[in-house]
């Protein structure tokens, strides 16, 4: 096995091992209700969960909600994704 193949199958390990996680993760994100001009409520649940996870989040003039890894003048890794839906406010999002 070339290194490169050794590397791979690490990460393929390492995402097996989130999957479950990851999935919780995104369905609790999903039950939050987030119709279209009324998703403070699911931002503000993201903004926890990145707190949670040790982030700063910050939430923009407009309700965008991010945070930073890293310092300031090094390379970034953005993550963007949006949290509203397209549902209206009394469809049942159950996942």
């Amino acid at each position: 096995m070339t290194p490169s193949q050794r590397q791979l199958e690490r990460v393929r390990a390492a995402a097996t091992e989130l999957l479950d996680p990851v999935t919780g993760r995104t369905i609790s994100i999903c039950r939050v209700p987030a119709p279209t001009g009324a998703e403070s409520e699911r931002a503000a649940y993201v903004s926890s969960l990145l707190t949670e996870l040790g982030y700063a989040p910050e939430t923009d003039e407009v309700g965008n909600v991010y945070a930073r890894r890293g310092n300031r003048g090094g390379k970034v890794v953005m993550l963007a994704a949006h949290t509203d839906t397209v549902f209206p406010a009394p469809t049942d999002v159950s996942v």
